[in-house]
């Protein structure tokens, strides 16, 4: 369950993050979902492997 919400706290704040950036790129809004998913779990699975 903490792997979860960590990931899902995670994406959520990246994503804000993207979005209110992103008059400074050009990215759309469904590439930057995919982004800050991939990035959320990289993070996510490195929280999680270096907390055991």
């Amino acid at each position: 369950m903490g792997f979860i919400i960590t990931f899902l706290a995670i994406w959520l704040c990246s994503f804000i993050i993207a979005r209110l950036l992103s008059p400074f790129g050009k990215t759309l809004w469904r590439n930057d979902l995919a982004i800050t998913c991939a990035q959320a779990l990289i993070i996510t699975l490195l929280l999680v492997s270096f907390s055991n």
